[in-house]
């Protein structure tokens, strides 16, 4: 099934375009790629009023963020034990087996590269999920990563 969008005037397949229980035909008036410059459009022009919003919010209703943060840590440090434990759970490097040691490398020694295309560091273990865990990426404990960061990309325990 095809629609075409009232604002860039494109014929479009309809999955090209959100949907919408209000509207007859079920999915929004504009495409997707549309929608998204109109929310990238009205975020700059409004960003001032929508911080001040959420500054607000976090003062009138603080045990409501404060829960939300608590349990977003708990999620994400399941995700982090999760993925871990499917590398192995240990160190590739030295065998650490403490879980608040470990961390996810990657073995190309593009992290932070990788990490600004996926939006930040928060979400790296949702991308090792969906990406079926990529053999690209590895456990070093903190001590190993750093010394492989240190020491031009090899860990010092292999260096010897």
């Amino acid at each position: 099934m095809k629609k075409k969008c009232y604002r860039c005037k494109t014929v479009r397949d309809i999955k090209d375009f959100y949907r919408s229980k209000d509207r007859k035909d079920g999915v929004q008036a504009s495409c997707k790629k549309c929608s998204s410059l109109i929310g990238k459009g009205f975020y700059k022009k409004h960003k001032d009023r929508k911080s001040s919003y959420y500054k607000n919010q976090r003062e009138i209703f603080p045990e409501k963020y404060v829960d939300y943060n608590k349990k977003r840590k708990i999620q994400r440090r399941e995700k982090k034990i999760f993925v871990i434990n499917k590398y192995g759970g240990k160190c590739s490097c030295c065998g650490e087996k403490e879980i608040i040691f470990l961390s996810v490398d990657h073995k190309d020694n593009d992290g932070a590269i990788h990490r600004k295309s996926i939006g930040g560091s928060s979400y790296i273990y949702d991308w090792i999920i969906r990406n079926n865990f990529p053999s690209s990426i590895q456990v070093l404990c903190h001590n190993c990563n750093q010394g492989k960061y240190i020491n031009g990309g090899i860990c010092p325990h292999k260096k010897k």
